[in-house]
C-alpha cells in the first residue's frame, strides 16, 4: 500500500483509471460505435441548410467576407486543414436566400430533418447507455413521445446554434486582441488562445450539460450532469486536436480521390461523436459507482 503524500494521489489516478476500463467495456457492450455512423450521416445532412442560416444570421453582426473567412479559420483550427475543405467547398457556394423565399423554407425544412434526426439518434443512444427501458405504449402515445423528441430536438439544435455563435463570435474577438496583445505584450497572444480555449471548454461543457439533463427519458441529478459534461468537455478538447491531427497526417484518404474531403470531414464527426458518447458513458459509470439518483422522466 503506498504510504507519503502521494497516497491520495495514487489511490484517485487507480480509482480512475478504474472507471476508464469499465467505461470503455460498457461503450463496447452498448454497441456506441455503430451510432456515431448514423449520427456522422445526419450531421452531414444537415451541414449545408446549418450553414446558409449560421451565415445569414452573422451577417447582422459582420461583413460577408468576415463571416466565411471567421467560419473558415475556426474550422481550420478544430478540424484540421482537411476535414475543413469539405465545408469551405459548402461555404463556397452559399447563397443566403431571401428570408420568405422559397429556398429559404425548403433551408429550414432540411435543416429540421437532419437535425432532429440527429438529436434524436443522441436520445436514443443516451437512453441505451443510461440502461432506460422502453415502456409499452399505444400507438399514440408512440406517435406523441416521437414529436416531443423531435420538439426537444429541435430546441437543442436552438440551443446548439446559439453557442456555436456565441463560440464564434468570441473566438473572432480574441483573434483580434491576439494581434493586438503581440504588439504589447512579447508572446501575449499565447494568452489570448489560452483564454479562449477555456472559454471555449466552458461553452461546450454547458452545451453538453444541456443534453444530458434534457434529452434523455430520465431525470439526472444535476451534480452529476456538471461532472460529466465537464469531464466530456475536456475529453472533447483534447480529442478532437487529437484526431485533427491524425487526419491532417492520413495519407489513407487520399485514396478516396475527389471525395476524400468528405471522407476526412465524416471521420471527424464520427470520432468526435464517440468522444462524446464516451463522455456519456463516463458519467454513467461515475453516478453509478457513486449511488447517483436518477428517476423516470414524468410524461
Amino acid at each position: 500500500m503506498p504510504i507519503g503524500p502521494f497516497a491520495p494521489l495514487l489511490r484517485g489516478l487507480k480509482g480512475l483509471g478504474s472507471i476508464l476500463r469499465e467505461t470503455l467495456v460498457t461503450w463496447i457492450e452498448d454497441g456506441v460505435p455503430a451510432r456515431g455512423a448514423a449520427l456522422a450521416y445526419y450531421v452531414l445532412l444537415s451541414l449545408g441548410p446549418f450553414l446558409v442560416l449560421l451565415i445569414g444570421f452573422l451577417e447582422f453582426f459582420l461583413n460577408e467576407d468576415e463571416v466565411r473567412e471567421g467560419i473558415l479559420t475556426a474550422l481550420r483550427t478544430n478540424l484540421g486543414s482537411r476535414a475543413a475543405e469539405t465545408v469551405s467547398t459548402v461555404i463556397g457556394r452559399v447563397e443566403v436566400p431571401d428570408l420568405l423565399s422559397p429556398a429559404s423554407f425548403i433551408t429550414v425544412a432540411l435543416l429540421l430533418f437532419g437535425a432532429t434526426a440527429a438529436f434524436t439518434n443522441v436520445r436514443g443512444s443516451l437512453n441505451e447507455i443510461w440502461g432506460v427501458e422502453p415502456e409499452d405504449q399505444s400507438k399514440k402515445e408512440i406517435a406523441l413521445d416521437l414529436l416531443r423528441a423531435r420538439f426537444q430536438g429541435f430546441v437543442m439544435m436552438l440551443v446548439t446554434g446559439l453557442v456555436l455563435t456565441f463560440s464564434f463570435l468570441i473566438t473572432s474577438i480574441t483573434s483580434v486582441l491576439a494581434e493586438r496583445f503581440e504588439e504589447w505584450v512579447p508572446n501575449g497572444s499565447i494568452f489570448v488562445q489560452l483564454a479562449d480555449a477555456g472559454l471555449s471548454l466552458v461553452f461546450i461543457g454547458i452545451l453538453f450539460a444541456a443534453i444530458y439533463r434534457t434529452l434523455p427519458s430520465i431525470e439526472i441529478e444535476w451534480k452529476t450532469v456538471w461532472v460529466g459534461a465537464f469531464t466530456t468537455a475536456l475529453f472533447f478538447v483534447l480529442g478532437k486536436w487529437i484526431v485533427a491531427q491524425l487526419l491532417a497526417n492520413a495519407s489513407w484518404t487520399s485514396y478516396y480521390g475527389p471525395g476524400a474531403s468528405v471522407v476526412t470531414f465524416l471521420a471527424w464527426i464520427y470520432f468526435s461523436a464517440q468522444i462524446f458518447f464516451f463522455g456519456a458513458e463516463f458519467t454513467q459509470v461515475w453516478s453509478r459507482r457513486r449511488g447517483g439518483v436518477m428517476s423516470q422522466r414524468p410524461e
